[in-house]
């Protein structure tokens, strides 16, 4: 077998050195992981239902564009994939990106990983030298004592779920917190547990595919002929053209925001900068559209230096951002076309999650039909189904 071999920086080592091997002269290696089959130890949770809080708020945060992600463990002997999906994910490969040659090698395929899932994997090329095909129709074969730090990582499935997850293009980095809570219940905020933690991951996603869907897009483009005014802003401006478009460009953009929960005895929501905090009826109510998304947008807008002058935080008649996206969501969701459509997926609204959970459930915010109605109703509906 004819190999030949590029040392790619004098001062390599052995190990460090990558051939590049004529195909179809050698077979490549691909770990083909079976999920059920991996070892207890290279499986665990995030967001589990007894997760405490002090894990949550220091320790999970991820990127809406990033639902599933690959990185490196601590120690450098394992590559870790996160899922903060509310769904099963399957049919994920693994690509690992060598700047040496700036090309992608296929590391790994699994079969399948749960909702929060996240499994540890240890790469064959730290085990001995190993041959991988690549992107860029190569075969490069090597190894390496320890998973090197300018080695990135990418996944993908092609399961519809996660190319629902793929169409998101809101650059939204997210993270939890409990804000001023104390044991004793007299703070604007509550603890943040699990659940509510879970129902927020759901919460962003769905309002990140709909602010990135093409019915947004038309929605906004055609917002006065369908609710019968224009949005305004703080100083009661109308919003030009440009303004429509400028606004959905913003939300695109890098941003922060830290999530949490807030005491109803106080405050039905909290938003600005990159607070962002609703009440507990909105973590299930919001399935049904009509509650939920009001309070769920109007906090959003805030974040986005919308005052209450505006109607993208108080619709004025009807007439506001915030109702919009309750009319979208009921369209949306209603045919099918959200990330997460059922309140059945988490469960928060179930007795047998009471410890869990740590509120009670208000039964009038999951009214299918009130829900069916408001769909019925929903401009949205009207001006896609050209009843305007």
């Amino acid at each position: 077998m004819a190999l030949f071999s590029a040392l790619l920086f004098s001062s390599c080592s052995d190990n460090e050195m990558i051939n590049y091997i004529p195909e179809p002269e050698v077979d490549t290696h691909l770990d083909l992981l079976l999920y059920d089959e991996l070892p207890s130890t290279a499986k665990t949770f995030i967001l589990a239902l007894d997760e405490p809080s002090s894990i949550i708020t220091t320790q999970r945060s991820f990127n809406l564009k990033e639902v599933l992600r690959a990185e490196t463990s601590a120690d450098k002997d394992f590559i870790l994939i996160t899922s903060y999906s509310a769904k099963p994910i399957t049919n994920i490969t693994l690509k690992a990106y060598l700047p040496e040659i700036a090309a992608n090698v296929h590391i790994a395929t699994i079969d399948s990983i749960p909702m929060f899932g996240q499994v540890a994997f240890r790469p064959a090329f730290l085990d001995g030298e190993t041959s991988y095909a690549t992107d860029d129709s190569r075969v490069v074969s090597f190894q390496r004592e320890f998973i090197p730090n300018d080695m990135s990582f990418t996944v993908d499935s092609d399961c519809t779920h996660y190319q629902m997850l793929k169409t998101i293009k809101t650059n939204w980095t997210l993270s939890f917190s409990n804000y001023d809570w104390n044991p004793d219940g007299n703070s604007t905020w509550l603890e943040l547990n699990a659940m509510v933690a879970r129902e927020w991951v759901v919460i962003v996603t769905n309002l990140g595919y709909m602010l990135s869907s093409p019915q947004y897009y038309e929605v906004m483009n055609n917002f006065s002929s369908i609710f019968g005014g224009e949005l305004y802003g703080n100083t009661g401006e109308l919003f030009t053209n440009a303004d429509y478009n400028n606004f959905i460009e913003r939300c695109f953009l890098s941003k922060r925001f830290v999530l949490g929960r807030v005491n109803p005895a106080y405050v039905a929501g909290l938003g600005g900068g990159s607070t962002w905090g609703v009440a507990d009826w909105n973590f299930y109510g919001h399935y049904a559209s009509y509650s939920g998304w009001e309070a769920i947008s109007h906090e959003l807008a805030h974040c986005y230096g919308f005052s209450h002058n505006s109607n993208l935080t108080y619709g004025n008649n009807g007439v506001g951002w915030t109702n919009m996206v309750s009319n979208l969501h009921v369209y949306m969701n209603t045919l099918g076309d959200m990330p997460y459509e059922s309140r059945n997926i988490l469960d928060t609204h179930n007795s047998a999650y009471d410890e869990f959970r740590g509120f009670s459930i208000d039964r009038s915010k999951m009214n299918d039909a009130s829900t069916a109605k408001m769909y019925q109703d929903s401009k949205v509906r009207k001006y896609f189904d050209n009843e305007l």
